[in-house]
């Protein structure tokens, strides 16, 4: 990004002026479109990138104060149970059930803190037109300082979740059985 112009005046709208990057981009890790023996380098290429972002020294490029100090997982738990109760239309039991054993399984604080992509996965990604090496990576909008592992539950879950438009990932819960018996 080059410039960020907040005044609604010249557009009718906030605006920024960015780079265009040429490069491919993945909606399935599956990498059904990319021959078999190229699958292993781009996700080897992911995981660099990942452990790179994680390596940003926070305190030398000064963004120590990029995010809240304390228990990553405590602000995102009660972040999202927050957003659920602000548009709950009715009463769903698991949804219920699920906020009260996040609340009961919480890790504890170990201290680690990391610049976080917070939505790290591959349809986030643009590799070159050629070969494995990331070129850009997108949508950095719940970026903060964090803990790393929850970039790599982002991956690992996309894993768990359907293909296509409506998910993201490999296998959705409905299409498991059915995959599996091809």
């Amino acid at each position: 990004m080059h410039v960020l112009c907040e005044d609604d005046g010249i557009i009718g709208s906030s605006f920024y002026i960015m780079d265009e990057i040429d490069g491919r981009s993945f909606d399935d890790p599956r990498l059904p479109e990319v021959p078999k023996e190229n699958r292993k380098a781009i996700i080897n290429e992911m995981n660099r990138v990942l452990a790179a972002i994680h390596d940003v020294d926070i305190e030398k490029t000064g963004l120590s104060d990029y995010g809240p100090q304390g228990n990553y997982y405590r602000r995102q738990i009660d972040r999202w149970t927050k957003q659920y109760r602000s548009s709950e239309t009715e009463n769903i039991s698991a949804m219920e059930e699920l906020i009260a054993w996040l609340d009961n399984n919480i890790p504890a604080d170990d201290g680690q803190r990391t610049l976080v992509h917070g939505d790290y996965r591959i349809d986030n990604m643009l590799f070159s037109n050629d070969g494995p090496e990331c070129v850009a990576i997108l949508d950095w909008e719940l970026s903060t300082i964090g803990h790393p592992f929850a970039d790599l539950a982002a991956v690992i879950m996309q894993w768990a979740m359907p293909t296509g438009g409506e998910g993201r990932g490999l296998l959705g819960v409905d299409r498991r059985a059915e995959d599996a018996n091809r």
